[in-house]
């Protein structure tokens, strides 16, 4: 009987030991290659698979694989994207972003930091030579379609904007704990005035205020962005 307790007490320590480190760090998965009715995108997008002439828009669209939400912003550019598309209609699926789109990662849970993300592209795409991303903090790679943060300051949000027209399949977000999170600092990061608004052209370009020409822009306050005109 003495044994059986060890036993027992041992198996659940190695269970207890196990959730603590599986809550330490992971992995959210956003795959544009799926076909619809076998998607794990939260939610599906569109209602089908799109066709060779009728991609699925995926302006306004925000995917959620927790801890991590995922969301498409339309630009000025091309009205065709951003779009999942159905590359030379022979089921090859992707999601294309055009010149002055925005990718948005958020974490809902602030206990953890963004750590890095990773594109990856069908085979027939690798060879697109418009992919690359301006990012409003980290550093981007365009030899390895990564983006990786700052060790300098934790990452809770990241948004991209798209330099000319990109493909991609996949996009992995690689997430951990924050070590530096506190009630305190969450408080300080949730709790933010219009003075705390920090304005980027649709290029991903940082401007010192608010702009003085009149236009489109990408506006930062706390833990939400949104693109906005400017008079």
């Amino acid at each position: 009987m003495a044994l059986k307790k060890v036993v027992i007490f041992i198996v659940l320590s190695i269970g207890v030991l196990f959730n603590v480190c599986a809550q330490s760090s992971g992995t959210a998965i956003f795959d544009f290659s799926v076909q619809y009715s076998k998607q794990t995108l939260n939610p599906k997008p569109g209602t089908k698979d799109p066709s060779r002439n009728n991609p699925v828009p995926l302006g306004g669209y925000t995917f959620t694989c927790d801890p991590v939400t995922f969301s498409f912003e339309a630009g000025d550019g091309d009205s065709k994207f951003p779009a999942w598309y159905n590359v030379g209609g022979v089921g090859v699926l992707e999601a294309h972003v055009g010149e002055g789109d925005v990718l948005v990662l958020r974490l809902t849970d602030k206990r953890y930091k963004i750590r890095r993300v990773i594109f990856s592209q069908n085979s027939s795409s690798k060879t697109w030579g418009g992919f690359g991303f301006v990012p409003d903090n980290g550093i981007w790679k365009t030899a390895s379609l990564t983006w990786t943060a700052s060790t300098d300051s934790p990452c809770k949000e990241l948004i991209m904007t798209s330099k000319n027209i990109s493909h991609f399949s996949k996009l992995t977000v690689s997430y951990d704990v924050d070590d530096e999170y506190s009630s305190v600092a969450d408080m300080s990061y949730n709790d933010r005035s219009e003075c705390d608004e920090v304005y980027y052209t649709v290029q991903g370009f940082r401007l010192n205020g608010r702009p003085t020409v009149s236009g489109f822009y990408i506006v930062r306050s706390g833990n939400r962005a949104s693109k906005v005109w400017v008079q």
